[in-house]
Protein backbone atom coordinates (compact mmCIF):
# COMPACT_ATOMS: atom_id res chain seq x y z
CA UNK A 1 0.00 0.00 0.00
CA UNK A 2 1.16 2.82 -1.32
CA UNK A 3 1.80 6.49 1.23
CA UNK A 4 0.34 9.31 -0.48
CA UNK A 5 0.92 12.87 0.31
CA UNK A 6 -2.35 15.15 0.91
CA UNK A 7 -2.31 17.50 -2.30
CA UNK A 8 -4.84 20.02 -1.15
CA UNK A 9 -3.29 23.09 -2.05
CA UNK A 10 -3.42 25.98 -0.05
CA UNK A 11 -4.86 29.24 -1.49
CA UNK A 12 -2.23 31.57 -2.43
CA UNK A 13 -2.12 35.24 -0.61
CA UNK A 14 -0.33 37.03 1.72
CA UNK A 15 0.83 33.83 4.18
CA UNK A 16 1.95 32.02 0.79
CA UNK A 17 4.12 34.38 -0.20
CA UNK A 18 5.45 34.66 3.76
CA UNK A 19 5.69 31.13 3.48
CA UNK A 20 7.33 31.73 0.64
CA UNK A 21 10.58 33.29 1.88
CA UNK A 22 11.19 31.33 4.47
CA UNK A 23 10.74 28.06 3.11
CA UNK A 24 14.66 27.26 3.06
CA UNK A 25 14.03 27.36 6.95
CA UNK A 26 10.73 25.73 7.29
CA UNK A 27 11.20 22.42 4.57
CA UNK A 28 13.76 21.39 7.59
CA UNK A 29 11.02 20.30 9.34
CA UNK A 30 7.74 20.76 8.01
CA UNK A 31 8.85 19.53 4.50
CA UNK A 32 5.19 18.96 2.86
CA UNK A 33 3.57 21.93 3.91
CA UNK A 34 6.20 24.09 2.76
CA UNK A 35 6.41 22.44 -0.56
CA UNK A 36 2.64 22.75 -1.10
CA UNK A 37 2.81 26.45 -0.04
CA UNK A 38 6.16 26.19 -2.14
CA UNK A 39 4.29 24.75 -5.80
CA UNK A 40 1.99 27.93 -5.62
CA UNK A 41 4.72 30.40 -6.32
CA UNK A 42 7.78 28.55 -7.20
CA UNK A 43 10.53 31.09 -7.60
CA UNK A 44 13.85 30.06 -5.96
CA UNK A 45 15.94 32.92 -8.16
CA UNK A 46 16.66 34.25 -4.55
CA UNK A 47 17.04 31.12 -2.45
CA UNK A 48 19.89 29.76 -5.13
CA UNK A 49 21.43 32.80 -4.64
CA UNK A 50 21.63 32.55 -0.92
CA UNK A 51 22.04 29.43 -1.34
CA UNK A 52 25.42 30.27 -3.11
CA UNK A 53 26.41 33.12 -1.10
CA UNK A 54 26.52 30.48 2.14
CA UNK A 55 28.64 28.05 0.64
CA UNK A 56 31.08 31.54 -0.52
CA UNK A 57 31.22 31.67 3.17
CA UNK A 58 31.98 28.30 3.84
CA UNK A 59 34.48 27.82 1.19
CA UNK A 60 35.97 30.79 2.97
CA UNK A 61 36.31 29.45 6.80
CA UNK A 62 36.99 25.84 5.38
CA UNK A 63 39.63 27.52 3.44
CA UNK A 64 41.28 29.68 6.39
CA UNK A 65 40.66 26.93 9.52
CA UNK A 66 42.07 23.88 7.13
CA UNK A 67 45.97 25.34 7.23
CA UNK A 68 45.47 25.69 10.91
CA UNK A 69 45.05 22.29 11.31
CA UNK A 70 47.48 20.88 8.29
CA UNK A 71 50.34 23.34 9.59
CA UNK A 72 52.79 20.86 10.89
CA UNK A 73 52.81 19.05 7.38
CA UNK A 74 52.86 21.93 5.52
CA UNK A 75 55.81 23.58 7.96
CA UNK A 76 57.56 19.92 7.36
CA UNK A 77 57.02 20.16 3.37
CA UNK A 78 57.29 23.77 2.50
CA UNK A 79 60.90 25.66 2.00
CA UNK A 80 62.20 28.23 4.76
CA UNK A 81 61.17 31.46 2.13
CA UNK A 82 57.68 29.84 1.36
CA UNK A 83 56.89 29.85 5.62
CA UNK A 84 57.58 33.95 5.86
CA UNK A 85 54.70 35.33 7.52
CA UNK A 86 53.91 38.11 4.83
CA UNK A 87 54.23 34.85 1.95
CA UNK A 88 51.74 32.95 4.37
CA UNK A 89 48.98 35.57 4.60
CA UNK A 90 48.73 36.56 1.20
CA UNK A 91 48.92 32.48 0.06
CA UNK A 92 46.13 31.93 2.56
CA UNK A 93 44.22 34.94 1.46
CA UNK A 94 44.51 33.76 -2.09
CA UNK A 95 43.30 30.11 -1.49
CA UNK A 96 40.49 31.40 0.78
CA UNK A 97 39.15 33.39 -1.85
CA UNK A 98 39.54 30.71 -4.48
CA UNK A 99 38.04 28.19 -2.65
CA UNK A 100 34.99 30.26 -1.68
CA UNK A 101 34.42 31.57 -5.26
CA UNK A 102 35.09 28.26 -6.74
CA UNK A 103 32.76 26.35 -3.78
CA UNK A 104 29.81 28.65 -4.76
CA UNK A 105 30.69 27.82 -8.73
CA UNK A 106 30.61 23.91 -7.99
CA UNK A 107 27.61 24.02 -5.91
CA UNK A 108 25.36 25.82 -8.74
CA UNK A 109 26.64 23.77 -11.34
CA UNK A 110 26.23 20.20 -9.92
CA UNK A 111 22.79 21.48 -8.58
CA UNK A 112 21.90 21.97 -12.43
CA UNK A 113 23.45 18.88 -13.49
CA UNK A 114 21.37 16.47 -10.55
CA UNK A 115 18.36 18.13 -11.21
CA UNK A 116 18.83 17.62 -15.14
CA UNK A 117 18.86 13.74 -14.03
CA UNK A 118 16.14 13.45 -11.78
CA UNK A 119 14.07 15.45 -14.61
CA UNK A 120 15.39 12.77 -16.93
CA UNK A 121 14.52 10.25 -14.59
CA UNK A 122 10.81 11.62 -13.47
CA UNK A 123 9.84 11.75 -17.28
CA UNK A 124 10.73 8.25 -17.51
CA UNK A 125 8.61 7.62 -14.02
CA UNK A 126 6.23 9.29 -15.95
CA UNK A 127 5.81 11.95 -13.74
CA UNK A 128 4.20 16.01 -15.20
CA UNK A 129 7.25 17.79 -14.28
CA UNK A 130 9.59 20.69 -16.66
CA UNK A 131 12.82 20.58 -15.31
CA UNK A 132 12.45 24.47 -13.95
CA UNK A 133 10.13 22.64 -11.33
CA UNK A 134 12.77 20.00 -10.22
CA UNK A 135 15.24 22.24 -10.25
CA UNK A 136 13.22 24.73 -7.89
CA UNK A 137 12.73 21.26 -5.78
CA UNK A 138 16.35 20.60 -5.50
CA UNK A 139 17.37 24.12 -4.81
CA UNK A 140 14.88 24.14 -1.45
CA UNK A 141 15.98 20.99 -0.76
CA UNK A 142 20.06 21.83 -0.09
CA UNK A 143 19.16 23.53 3.24
CA UNK A 144 20.39 20.49 5.10
CA UNK A 145 23.34 20.53 3.20
CA UNK A 146 24.50 24.19 4.44
CA UNK A 147 23.51 22.36 8.19
CA UNK A 148 26.40 19.77 6.96
CA UNK A 149 28.86 22.15 6.14
CA UNK A 150 28.41 24.00 9.18
CA UNK A 151 28.69 20.84 11.38
CA UNK A 152 31.40 19.15 10.04
CA UNK A 153 34.03 22.54 9.68
CA UNK A 154 32.99 22.88 13.61
CA UNK A 155 34.24 19.21 13.89
CA UNK A 156 37.33 19.54 11.61
CA UNK A 157 38.22 23.31 13.67
CA UNK A 158 38.00 20.91 16.90
CA UNK A 159 39.87 17.93 16.39
CA UNK A 160 41.56 18.00 13.03
CA UNK A 161 40.11 14.88 11.68
CA UNK A 162 39.53 15.65 7.97
CA UNK A 163 36.76 12.44 7.60
CA UNK A 164 33.35 13.62 7.37
CA UNK A 165 31.99 13.32 10.63
CA UNK A 166 28.57 12.77 9.65
CA UNK A 167 28.65 9.82 6.99
CA UNK A 168 29.96 6.72 7.27
CA UNK A 169 33.55 7.06 6.04
CA UNK A 170 34.82 6.02 9.74
CA UNK A 171 33.74 2.56 8.59
CA UNK A 172 36.98 2.89 5.85
CA UNK A 173 40.21 1.19 7.39
CA UNK A 174 43.71 2.58 6.49
CA UNK A 175 43.53 0.08 3.85
CA UNK A 176 40.37 0.75 2.30
CA UNK A 177 40.46 1.63 -1.48
CA UNK A 178 39.42 5.05 -2.76
CA UNK A 179 36.15 3.51 -3.78
CA UNK A 180 35.30 2.34 -0.54
CA UNK A 181 36.05 5.63 0.73
CA UNK A 182 34.23 7.63 -0.95
CA UNK A 183 31.20 5.47 -1.47
CA UNK A 184 31.11 5.05 2.26
CA UNK A 185 31.64 9.04 2.67
CA UNK A 186 28.39 9.49 0.19
CA UNK A 187 26.22 7.58 2.70
CA UNK A 188 25.90 10.78 4.80
CA UNK A 189 23.19 11.85 6.92
CA UNK A 190 22.32 15.41 5.73
CA UNK A 191 22.94 14.26 2.18
CA UNK A 192 20.53 11.47 2.32
CA UNK A 193 18.09 14.17 4.21
CA UNK A 194 18.30 16.62 1.77
CA UNK A 195 17.43 13.72 -1.39
CA UNK A 196 14.16 12.62 0.82
CA UNK A 197 13.34 16.57 0.37
CA UNK A 198 13.54 16.60 -3.33
CA UNK A 199 11.64 13.23 -2.95
CA UNK A 200 8.82 14.82 -1.36
CA UNK A 201 8.87 17.45 -3.43
CA UNK A 202 8.58 15.88 -6.40
CA UNK A 203 5.36 13.90 -4.92
CA UNK A 204 3.80 17.32 -3.73
CA UNK A 205 4.56 18.73 -7.51
CA UNK A 206 3.50 15.76 -9.37
CA UNK A 207 0.65 15.01 -7.56
CA UNK A 208 2.16 11.28 -6.97
CA UNK A 209 2.77 9.24 -4.17
CA UNK A 210 5.39 9.61 -1.64
CA UNK A 211 6.84 6.47 -2.43
CA UNK A 212 7.29 7.20 -6.07
CA UNK A 213 8.86 10.52 -5.48
CA UNK A 214 11.25 8.88 -3.15
CA UNK A 215 12.04 6.32 -5.25
CA UNK A 216 13.26 8.84 -7.65
CA UNK A 217 15.20 10.72 -5.94
CA UNK A 218 16.94 8.03 -3.40
CA UNK A 219 17.73 5.79 -6.29
CA UNK A 220 19.35 8.70 -8.14
CA UNK A 221 21.33 9.81 -4.55
CA UNK A 222 22.42 5.85 -4.96
CA UNK A 223 23.56 5.62 -7.92
CA UNK A 224 25.33 8.86 -8.63
CA UNK A 225 26.81 7.74 -5.46
CA UNK A 226 27.73 4.75 -6.82
CA UNK A 227 29.22 5.82 -10.15
CA UNK A 228 31.09 8.93 -8.73
CA UNK A 229 33.33 6.64 -6.51
CA UNK A 230 33.88 3.93 -9.37
CA UNK A 231 35.14 7.25 -11.35
CA UNK A 232 37.22 8.66 -8.69
CA UNK A 233 38.62 4.75 -8.43
CA UNK A 234 39.33 4.70 -11.84
CA UNK A 235 41.01 7.93 -11.87
CA UNK A 236 43.55 6.73 -9.14
CA UNK A 237 44.38 3.86 -11.07
CA UNK A 238 45.78 5.63 -13.91
CA UNK A 239 47.72 8.09 -11.33
CA UNK A 240 51.55 6.94 -10.72
CA UNK A 241 51.98 5.71 -7.19
CA UNK A 242 52.92 8.07 -4.65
Amino acid sequence: METNVNHNQPEAGPQAQKGNKLALLTVLYAPVETYKQFKLQPKFGLKLVILALLMVVFGYLSAVMLPNVLMGDLEAELPPEMLEEDVMATAMLFGAITAAVGGAIGFVIMLLIAALFIFIITKLAQMDLSYKQVLAISTLAQSPMILNGIVSLIFINQTGDLTPVTSLAFLAGEEASLFMFNFLSSIEIFSIWSFVLIGIGLAVFAHASLKKGLAVSLGFWLASAFIVSVFAAWIEGLLPPM
